[in-house]
């Protein structure tokens, strides 16, 4: 970044000098950084000095330093935006230094490093990049992509058209993992994809709570795609070779409750215990889950301590499969003139656990028991591998229809094979309030509830 009122590499002070470095014949200098290429950097930097006039300015005009910019946000009472537009003028102040060959104000690192704020970039820099770079230019855009302090990955990446600069461009920024993560995203070859996002697994932090996170999501994603064209072999060799944890799939595996022997697959190749227990909760084969044995041979990814957990929660689920369950109407339901279930008009919920080797089911209408995890903390604490729905009570063609459907937002969604597995329990429950004229509708449980 060069500092102002110099034109030439030769006409900066030595006090200064050490930090830049001469490009070409001309003079034209840049500072030091980890751009390898003179050329790009070069590029950057004009685009940075774009900046300078309007930072200037934009200082001006707020008329504060940096002192009474930290005493202001220190105040209490400040709203979102109003807190926002300081700290953006504390970013302003930091850039202003950096294009002026200065050093950054020491108040100013301090008070950010006690609020746990990264420096980053102003809006205004940030704005002159984003908007300056070429779609052509990959390897000035790779370069600033690498920068920690720039916020535009959207910006940057929708300028790309197609795989192959994406590809160039996750040659440069491999080693970012936020940033390669966007990169996969925005990949339209589902084979490219997997394979960059294998090296971005690779070569993670695995002690890395940021890197791990967007892992998670871009794993997400990709399992999503592969289950949409409804390519589940390959999810289960990506989760059996770690690439893709078992976790990444948990927005779809109540639907492939129809196939527990998948179920068993992705449980048995998993590292993820946790994940395991949310997935033995769909499984609704009892001889399957029976067949689970604490042996390395079958849990090969998990210690004995875990594989002796997993079975045991198994064997459970296993024997509440193979019993009566225990059902039970805690406020009766109430009648939905609409037929319809968005969320205001939710008028019931239900709820589905495993205890000691039974299956506990219950619903309530909404004044009662408003929220799914009030039905298990008040009235059924004790249970494990939690689920919970909604249940539409409506007349329809003058009979009385009875629809389970949607999904709990505290315990996410739950299994229609284990409720089929009770139908006529369930059913038998129902007539007691309703008689036989109903029907019993029990639906894949697709978007969250409240």
């Amino acid at each position: 970044m060069k500092p102002g009122n110099f034109n030439t590499y030769s006409e900066l002070t030595e006090d200064i000098k050490g930090k830049y470095k001469k490009i070409n014949r001309k003079g034209d200098f840049v500072e030091k950084t980890a751009v390898e290429n003179p050329e790009v950097a070069h590029r950057l930097a004009l685009l940075e000095n774009e900046a300078f006039g309007d930072l200037g300015e934009s200082i001006k005009q707020s008329n504060l330093s940096v002192e009474q910019i930290i005493e202001k946000l220190s105040q209490n009472g400040l709203s979102y935006d109003e807190k926002d537009k300081l700290k953006d003028l504390l970013f302003q102040h930091a850039d202003l230094a950096r294009l002026k060959g200065k050093p950054i104000d020491d108040q100013l690192k301090d008070f950010l490093g006690k609020k746990y704020i990264d420096l980053s970039y102003s809006k205004i820099l940030t704005d002159k990049l984003a908007k300056g770079i070429e779609a052509e230019d990959i390897e000035a855009m790779g370069e600033l992509l690498k920068d920690e302090k720039i916020h535009a990955n959207y910006e940057l990446l929708r300028k790309l058209s197609d795989d192959t600069q994406r590809t160039e461009l996750f040659k440069i920024c491999k080693q970012r993992v936020s940033i390669a993560c966007d990169i996969v995203d925005e990949i339209e070859n589902m084979d490219l994809a997997i394979k960059m996002y294998t090296k971005i697994v690779k070569s993670a932090d695995k002690d890395s709570y940021s890197d791990e996170n967007d892992l998670k999501s871009t794993g997400e994603k990709i399992a999503k795609k592969l289950f949409k064209a409804g390519d589940i072999k390959r999810i289960v060799n990506l989760v059996k070779n770690k690439t893709l944890a078992l976790g990444c799939c948990k927005e779809f595996l109540h639907k492939l409750g129809n196939e527990p022997t998948i179920l068993i697959k992705l449980a048995r190749c998993s590292s993820e215990p946790d994940d395991i227990l949310y997935l033995l909760k769909f499984v609704s084969d009892v001889k399957l889950l029976g067949s689970l044995k604490a042996e390395e041979k079958i849990f090969s990814s998990l210690t004995d301590e875990q594989r002796k957990k997993v079975t045991a929660y198994a064997g459970n689920i296993a024997r509440a499969l193979a019993n009566e369950p225990e059902i039970v109407t805690l406020d009766p339901l109430k009648k939905d003139e609409t037929g319809h279930y968005g969320r205001k008009e939710a008028k019931n919920k239900f709820v589905v656990g495993v205890g000691e080797g039974k299956y506990y089911i219950a619903w309530s209408n909404t004044d009662y028991f408003q929220y799914h995890r009030d039905i298990f903390e008040k009235a059924l604490p004790h249970l494990t591998a939690k689920s919970g729905g909604y249940i539409g009570l409506f007349e329809e063609e003058g009979k009385m229809k009875i629809r389970m459907t949607r999904s709990s937002g505290d315990y996410k969604f739950y299994s229609r094979e284990v409720m089929e597995h009770f139908r006529k329990q369930i059913e038998a429950k129902l007539q007691q309030a309703y008689g036989d004229n109903f029907e019993l509708q029990i639906n894949i449980s697709d978007d969250y509830g409240e």
